[in-house]
């Protein structure tokens, strides 16, 4: 059976907090919702207000759909202009207005609550499982493994998965769910538009994700590079009395010197490749946006199209909505990358093996009554048996030295 991926393994740690998931789910679906409300109902309604549309007399059938929605809503603002003015239905609109974004930004406030606690938990349990991994890990493990690099991988790695993966964690869930909403409205408004935006954005996200990946090698580099950086820290410091009695200053000056100088290096390419994400992304949504308007206002002038004006000023405003999700994906996606490459080092200690296992019938033995003892007892390292047929006895309450 073929290992997870590292990203798949660190969602499975999700799976103790399912309950603050469905909650910042739940809270980022009002917030999508009432979003796209407040961005729907715009100019519908403003034509109904300065008289571009003819009032809705009719009392429509009420549905649950938007259709069904909006027009009932159509009715209503057009009774307060019939019965009370254009004033009073200006100020309906406003305090509607209020009151969806009022929803929205509390429903996104509420998301992020719940997240919090997700991402502390998850560094938490993520630092647990890996120091009690490297206590029970053989000593030879740490014979082959150099100090600096073993601490890299507890703090630097550790704080490259919080900071790269968790703390975009709500734009891996909000964003996709946002461009599916506003996308599924946008179909209802034109297919044809929406079928002609569906067939540019994955030329978009095709050049999005080359980059990513050359991301992801840079930082695997980076992150092994910085765990060089600490194992000759660590070993400066602890034979430091052996540097200076051997005049050994300079070389270590040099050797640390070339290190730094290359990891700098690195992490150069690291930082402009992720700050491209953000200007490339938002040239590419540009694009997108003009080529839609292009297209759009072709099919109204030729008056082939099945969208009308005003449907089309709703369907731009919604469409500029979705850049900045886009975006915040594409950012997250770069981001997520990087962190992955600490992530797998993080894996490749908790994946080790345990040279030293315990047996499945193991009895657990509460307390000490009378002795311990060794019947022909062995130890070694690999292959090689160190000491064979060991005997020992050991009484309650007596103290043994082995020399």
């Amino acid at each position: 059976m073929a290992r997870k991926t590292s990203f798949k393994r660190l969602l499975g740690y999700l799976k103790p907090y399912w309950f603050q998931v469905v909650l910042n789910f739940i809270f980022n679906l009002i917030s999508i919702v009432f979003s796209l409300f407040s961005f729907s109902m715009f100019v519908p309604f403003l034509n109904l207000l300065f008289g571009t549309e003819e009032l809705v007399t009719v009392r429509p059938s009420f549905s649950l759909s938007v259709d069904g929605m909006l027009d009932c809503l159509d009715y209503y603002i057009s009774q307060i202009i019939i019965n009370h003015g254009t004033g009073h239905a200006l100020l309906f609109i406003c305090m509607l207005l209020v009151t969806a974004f009022f929803f929205r930004n509390a429903g996104r406030f509420m998301a992020n609550f719940y997240l919090a606690s997700i991402r502390t938990n998850i560094v938490r349990d993520l630092r647990n499982n890996l120091y009690h991994k490297l206590m029970i890990l053989p000593l030879a493990f740490y014979s082959k493994s150099r100090k600096g690099d073993i601490i890299a991988r507890l703090t630097t790695d550790v704080q490259e998965v919080e900071v790269s993966i968790l703390n975009y964690l709500d734009t891996l869930i909000r964003d996709p769910l946002t461009v599916v909403a506003y996308f599924l409205f946008l179909l209802s408004l034109s297919p044809e538009l929406t079928l002609f935006v569906v067939i540019l954005l994955p030329l978009a996200g095709v050049i999005i994700g080359y980059v990513g990946k050359t991301l992801k090698r840079e930082s695997v580099k980076g992150q092994t590079k910085l765990a060089e950086l600490l194992t000759t820290i660590e070993e400066s410091i602890s034979g430091l009395r052996i540097i200076k009695a051997f005049n050994a200053i300079g070389y270590s000056k040099s050797k640390f010197g070339d290190q730094n100088q290359d990891y700098s290096k690195i992490l150069t390419h690291v930082y402009r490749k992720r700050d491209l994400s953000s200007p490339m992304s938002e040239f590419l949504s540009a694009i997108v946006v003009i080529a839609v308007l292009w297209f759009g206002g072709r099919l109204i002038l030729s008056g082939s199209a099945t969208i009308q004006a005003a449907d089309f000023v709703t369907y731009i405003i919604v469409f500029s909505q979705i850049i900045s999700p886009v975006k915040n994906f594409s950012q997250g996606y770069y981001h997520v990358q990087k962190g992955i490459a600490g992530a797998e080092r993080i894996f490749s200690i908790l994946d080790a093996d345990e040279v030293i296992g315990e047996p499945a019938d193991a009895l657990h033995i509460s307390s000490l009554n009378d002795s311990i003892e060794y019947r022909n007892v062995c130890f070694g390292y690999d292959s090689e048996n160190l000491l064979n047929d060991i005997n020992l006895t050991i009484r309650k309450g007596q103290l043994i030295a082995i020399v």
